[in-house]
């Protein structure tokens, strides 16, 4: 027998299970769809669990459950695709995007949608069940309004959870719910898992409660005065609602709301197994309700209902039957300490709070009192009678009702209504006026709250006590503050949702196991870290203050303080002291509290200060690039943790009003304190210093790639402290930051920007009024400095008049704020525009090794600047200016005093040499940096690749030296495209000092001309930077077509695309539009590397614009401009200055000129001298006169021998006109012009 013999054979299944078949994609389709789809799935995966086929091949696929017109509709329109190509995955994403999204990507309320139709059947008594139903009928709500993709990130998950709580019934659980968040765990704030456990643990409860309390209800009958027990409310049939014992409160809420009473006739009551009808079946009546019936079907019912609600309505509108309480002879006599109603703050009387009473109910006596005391009470008689029921089935009618002003007399004294009450008059004799459930709820009285309460009470405390009077309640002890406060560290994580679970327990845990906690320092010993110790300088000598008076508030103050300091332990009274400095009291902002400071100055100027380094924060905060989390914490009072050496107790001594106190730890003020400070921390740190925490003397960032890596960052650094003894602050401390606000700095895992919060109040503060507010402000606006592109230039005219108004003064704070300024106009302006600039701060991104550094550097006569920047993905076919730049710097200055003289170089060279010794920790990198700057003399001087000349002046030189430890390339940048660090060159420069427009009228002749001079300076003379006018403005199309509009168009002129009038092509310029003319003038005669000369700027002009007599106007304007080189006689080119040309090579480039030497012995008058211009080589020729035969004669006896070319710059004007022709051949074969950069 094999093993085949014994193979089960499984049957297949005649029976098919058909899929839902789509014929229509709108969104209430697609949901109803999707879940018969579900179901269809789950019924082929259980017939293929039990038969054994294969579940792809027995599920029909979605594709094949389409209408066929429909999918290829959506194809060829939606998804761009062909029936045949698109698959399954493609069709089950698209169909459930359509799902998940609200429909027409309307903007919907969602609060709205879930008050409406997310509701807890009451009506379920299983408690299990109801609450499974709640959340399932969440699910569907969000599905059938697409919502599916709103809450399935983190966020929704959280606000869904919400959303649930929210609408939690009966608000007992809601109530328990939420104090359990607050109180216990908060986790389930954003996890629906949990939450649901949450509900149904607490719903449980809830219920046990009740069967609790309605078993003591019935156990315990109530009896009167007279011995005959009456019926609790109980003992009556219990109503037939869920969770009963909080169905009444959501009854009772909703009354409350409506602010109406219910009539009893109008009164819904649904029918359960327990409760039994008074009067039996409406049929039959047998002790059952009329639903339950036997003998009657369905529609017999309902006739039976509609006909007996057609005889109660032909009856007429009967009165309605209101429900009261106790409204029966009182038979306990009023004493004093009965709580009473004052009536229109008249009539004094008896109430009775009455949860059971709807109304509140006021007899016939009561009312005539009142009325006899006060005359304004009017009867209002009602639209038709109320009827109420009292105890004992007692029916009373009421007709009139009366509007009176409450006051409530209780024991913890008078509360009083604001708006007047109405009151039901009853005829009866009740002695008490009743307060109704509507007044009740009104002034915060929930008697079903109170209910709950003693519901849930054990059954030892049932009975009762008075408690001893004034009682002080239990306060928490200190270490449970402190971990609450602790706990609330990890609270705030979780509620922000960038924690999962494993990460809070671990985070509970590392946090918890810190011993260092503190909210305030107590009688902890100090940390244990070495002491300080202070060493005076030779011949010091013990300092001791006179005695100071101070104001009661802060005698009192200093006395209080420290007496709390001696107890503590920080201090000692040291009646022996020889040292003492004046304890000054100063008041903290904002408030009438102070704070204790010391003047250490005369201690400190006898102190050899400690040789620490403070860390450079720009350095330091580079180790946080890339970082996605971040932690914060704050030492308490950091200084006062650390002890004082008992060799340096007495110098820091300090007097008050009642005594000299020597301190035992290190006090605030000392000039070595923030040093050793920051020095221990460090130590007691180690080697986590700047691999996952950063330290700023008494203020620490951890920092982490991972939410894993942050914890034991965290852990790691707290075991440290508590290894020496340090204490934190929880209140000032963080954890799991995604963008930290640190040191005045917003970090993040881009970049370090300033904060918004200090950048908004110094935009706030206004003009100052004196020196101190100006100095205050600059001081720090300059601590901002590193991303305020041109802040030096911006602000120049605040700090000169800071300085000219502290001229001759001590520059301290007291000293400035003693001096009265007012800014004129053009400082306000400055003031303005720092205040502007502040608000454009940049961002600083992290230094990258990987990406291309790049630092582009620019001067101009008053001011320099350089940026520092780093770019991703080098381009080399890309301009520099068209690069991805990420700031990582940029720092800027103004030139005073004799570098106002320096030569052009000289300035354009400052930058590029302050950047090396600045920023080494920048710049030293292992790829070197590209050096970019639009003054091409500097190429030549700073290139690694050329050998600088000997003659260069010692300065450069020294600074050319400072290159030689970077890694380097030097190109240059035009002036146009150099547009950050040239903000402060020549194109945005500041107006050049009358001064030097003033030169110019030295070279004057006569009064008459000096007068034609002044005016033509005053009138006509250009500026020397014509682009550097305050009220120079670019020319805009637009402005362009405005003017053409204001004048006659030319014959020949057309309209062109950009609706400019055209003359061949060419944009019209009309002759008179004198101002725009000057402004094209302006652009056309600055260009990239000087001025322009008259041919190539009316070349660069007519190649855009048509303008008539352009020739003439280029004359004029060259002839005005300070700039340009201007000579008497004959028809002169003017052409600019331009750069020097440099040969390195020995008879490349000769330089000859004529000398006069005036009168002499012999003909000889004149001196050509020929110089070589790489060995300085010269030659002197004697002669009669300057003649070219002269020059030609000298230069081809020069060049003789040497078979290269020589370098001119005035090779054509060098040609001889008188010579031979074989002299004109041989010179000119011999010299070769380089044209000029113009």
């Amino acid at each position: 027998m094999t093993d085949t013999d014994f193979t089960t054979v499984i049957p297949v299944t005649s029976s098919a299970l058909m899929p839902p078949y789509l014929t229509d994609v709108s969104h209430q389709a697609l949901v109803k769809w999707k879940r018969e789809r579900q179901e269809y799935e789950d019924a082929v995966e259980a017939r293929c669990a039990t038969t054994g086929e294969d579940r792809t091949k027995a599920l029909i696929s979605v594709k094949n459950s389409l209408n066929r017109q429909l999918l290829e509709t959506h194809c060829k329109f939606e998804w761009n695709t062909t029936i045949e190509d698109v698959t399954e995955a493609r069709i089950v994403a698209e169909l459930d995007k359509i799902v998940s999204n609200v429909m027409n990507d309307a903007i919907i309320d969602v609060d709205s949608i879930f008050k409406t139709e997310l509701k807890m059947d009451m009506r379920e008594r299983d408690v299990k069940a109801r609450v499974i139903k709640y959340f399932m009928k969440c699910d569907e709500v969000i599905m059938q309004h697409g919502l599916a993709g709103t809450f399935s990130t983190i966020a929704g998950i959280k606000e869904k959870c919400k959303i649930l709580k929210r609408h939690l019934e009966p608000a007992a659980l809601r109530d328990a719910i939420d104090t359990h968040h607050r109180l216990v765990d908060p986790s389930s704030k954003t996890d629906e898992t949990k939450l649901y456990s949450l509900v149904k643990e607490k719903a449980l409860e809830q219920e046990k409660v009740f069967h609790l309390l309605s078993k003591r209800n019935r156990q315990q009958p109530r009896r009167t005065d007279d011995g005959t027990r009456t019926m609790r409310n109980s003992e009556k049939p219990p109503k037939p609602s869920n969770n009963q014992g909080f169905a009444a409160e959501r009854h009772n809420e909703a009354k409350s709301n409506r602010l109406v009473v219910k009539s009893s006739a109008t009164k819904k009551s649904q029918p359960s197994a327990e409760s039994k009808p008074r009067t039996g079946c409406f049929h039959c009546g047998k002790d059952h309700w009329l639903s339950q019936c036997p003998d009657l079907d369905e529609v017999a019912k309902e006739a039976l209902l509609a006909e007996r609600k057609s005889k109660k309505g032909a009856n007429g509108n009967g009165p309605k039957r209101y429900r009261t309480k106790r409204l029966e002879q009182s038979t306990v006599p009023v004493s004093d300490g009965r709580t009473t109603f004052l009536l229109n703050d008249t009539v004094e009387v008896p109430c009775c709070a009455d949860s059971g009473c709807d109304l509140n109910i006021i007899s016939r006596k009561h009312v005539e009192l009142l009325q006899a005391q006060d005359s304004t009470v009017e009867l209002i008689e009602l639209d038709e009678p109320v009827h109420s029921q009292a105890v004992g089935g007692t029916t009373l009618i009421s007709t009139h009702a009366i509007d009176v002003r409450l006051t409530i007399n209780t024991a913890a004294g008078p509360v009083r209504c604001q708006d007047p009450k109405r009151c039901l008059i009853i005829e009866s004799d009740e002695n008490e006026m009743l307060v109704g459930k509507l007044l009740l709820v009104e002034l915060g009285i929930d008697i079903e709250q109170q209910l709950e309460y003693l519901a849930c009470r054990g059954p030892d405390d049932d009975d009762s006590f008075d408690g001893p009077d004034g009682m002080p309640p239990c306060k928490p002890n200190k270490v449970e503050v402190v971990q609450n406060v602790v706990d609330a560290l990890v609270h705030d994580a979780i509620d922000r949702g960038v924690i999962d679970d494993y990460i809070t327990t671990r985070l509970y845990e590392v946090l918890h196991k810190h011993s260092g906690w503190r909210l305030e320092l107590g009688d902890d010993p100090p940390a244990r870290v070495p002491p300080l110790k202070i060493r005076l300088k030779q011949n010091a000598t013990p300092y001791r203050c006179k005695v100071r008076q101070y104001s009661p508030d802060k005698s009192a103050f200093l006395e209080a303080f420290n007496k709390r300091l001696v107890e503590l332990g920080w201090v000692f009274e040291n009646r022996e002291s020889r040292w003492c400095c004046p304890a000054l009291p100063v008041r903290k902002p904002s408030t009438n509290e102070f704070r204790q400071t010391t003047d250490y100055r005369p201690i400190n100027g006898m102190t050899e200060p400690i040789a620490g380094v403070m860390p450079s924060l720009e350095i330091a905060l580079e180790h946080c690039k890339g970082m996605m989390y971040y932690a914060m914490f704050d030492f308490l009072k950091g200084f006062w943790q650390l002890p004082l050496h008992r060799s340096s107790q007495e110098l820091l001594s300090y007097m008050t009003d009642k005594g000299v106190f020597t301190p035992t730890r290190v006090p605030q003020g000392s000039s070595d304190a923030a040093l050793h400070f920051q020095s221990t921390v460090e130590m007691v740190l180690g080697n986590l210093v700047n691999k996952c925490v950063i330290v700023w003397i008494d203020d620490l960032l951890v920092f982490a790639n991972s939410q894993e890596e942050l914890v034991d960052a965290t852990e790691a650094v707290l075991k440290k402290l508590d290894e020496h003894g340090l204490i934190l602050n929880p209140k000032k401390s963080a954890v799991f930051l995604t963008e930290v606000r640190w040191c005045g700095r917003i970090i993040n895992k881009h970049g370090i920007g300033h904060d918004p919060e200090r950048i908004r109040a110094l935009r706030e503060i206004p003009t100052p009024a004196t020196a101190a507010e100006l100095q205050q402000f600059l001081c720090a606006s300059t601590w901002m400095r590193a991303g305020l592109v041109d802040y030096a230039r911006v602000a120049r005219p605040l700090q000169e008049r800071l300085d000219a108004a502290l001229a001759g003064t001590r520059k301290t704070k007291r000293a400035a704020a003693g001096i009265r300024i007012e800014l004129t106009t053009e400082e306000e302006q400055a003031f303005e525009a720092v205040k502007e600039l502040l608000s454009n701060s940049a961002t600083l991104a992290y230094p990258d090794p990987d990406k291309q550094l790049c630092l582009l550097s620019d001067a101009s006569d008053r001011g320099w600047g350089l940026v520092v920047s780093q770019v991703r993905q080098w381009k080399p076919d890309v301009p520099i200016q068209e690069q991805d730049h990420e700031l990582l710097i940029c720092m800027d200055g103004n030139f005073s005093g004799s570098a106002l003289n320096w030569s052009v170089i000289e300035k354009e060279s400052h930058p590029i040499v302050h950047a090396c010794e600045r920023l080494e920790y920048l710049l030293l990198r292992p790829q070197g940096f590209r050096l970019y700057c639009d003054h091409r003399n500097i190429i030549f001087l700073f290139s690694p690749s050329k050998e600088l000349k000997k003659h260069v002046r010692g300065k450069l030189l020294r600074w050319s030296t400072k290159l030689l430890e970077y890694r380097y390339t030097i190109e240059h940048i035009a002036g146009v495209h150099n547009v950050w660090a040239d903000l402060i060159s020549r194109w945005g420069g500041k107006q050049q000092p009358a001064a030097r427009i003033h030169s110019a009228k030295r070279f004057t002749r006569s009064k008459r001309k000096h007068a034609e001079s002044v005016a033509m300076t005053k009138n006509d003379m250009t500026p020397l930077r014509p682009l550097d006018q305050n009220g120079f403005v670019w020319p805009t199309t637009d402005e362009i077509g405005s003017i053409q509009a204001l004048h006659v168009t030319p014959k020949g002129a057309v309209p062109g695309n950009d609706d400019l009038w055209r003359v061949n092509g060419l944009i019209w310029i009309p002759s008179d539009a004198t101002e725009l003319i000057e402004r094209l003038l302006i652009i056309a005669h600055c260009g990239h590397n000087g001025h322009r000369g008259m041919n190539v700027m009316t070349n660069h002009i007519r190649r855009l614009f048509s303008i008539g007599g352009l020739s003439r106007m280029v004359c004029d304007f060259c002839e005005k401009c300070l700039l340009c080189l201007h000579v008497k006689g004959g028809v002169v080119i003017p052409r600019p200055f331009s750069e020097t040309h440099h040969t390195y090579e020995r008879n490349h480039t000769l330089h000859w000129d004529f000398l006069t030497l005036g009168e002499s012995f012999g003909t000889s008058r004149y001196v050509l001298v020929l110089k070589d211009e790489a060995t300085h080589f010269a030659e002197l020729v004697e002669c009669d006169g300057p003649t070219s035969e002269v020059a030609a004669t000298s230069i081809l006896d020069w060049s003789e021998g040497i078979g290269t070319g020589i370098q001119s710059e005035h090779a054509r004007l060098a040609v001889p006109t008188t010579t031979s022709a074989v002299k004109h051949q041989s010179l000119s074969s011999c010299v070769t012009g380089q044209p000029s950069s113009y």
